[in-house]
């Protein structure tokens, strides 16, 4: 009996023994950046159209600036990295137009005039 068993638990020993190589993962960081909108003064109530790449815009809250140089805690809007035209519309005006390249995984602050 004791043979038997001596014979079953040493291959199964070697099997789970003999790992000798190192298994690595490799994670693929997502291609989206983040925007922040951030006015200094109050001027900007409710909400900005933004519109990139002349597509339909969305609605973004406008975060304010401290006057001590903190910001509030703030909207972040999650948008796909790489070049951009980025206009924002409040009340039928544009207030912020530009070209502007965004890195994966960068939040990229705009600060309202």
């Amino acid at each position: 009996m004791n043979k038997y068993l001596f014979l079953l638990l040493v291959p199964l020993f070697f099997l789970t023994a003999c790992r000798t190589e190192k298994t690595t993962a490799i994670k693929k960081t997502e291609q989206k950046s983040y925007l922040q909108f951030i006015q200094n003064q109050r001027k900007y109530s409710g909400v900005v159209h933004v519109y990139i790449d002349d597509k339909t815009p969305f609605k973004a809250r406008v975060d304010r600036m401290r006057k001590t140089g903190t910001r509030t805690k703030g909207n972040i809007y999650t948008v796909k990295s790489g070049a951009h035209h980025l206009k924002i519309v409040y009340k039928k005006k544009v207030v912020f137009e530009r070209n502007v390249v965004l890195i994966p995984q960068q939040t990229r602050e705009i600060h309202l005039p």
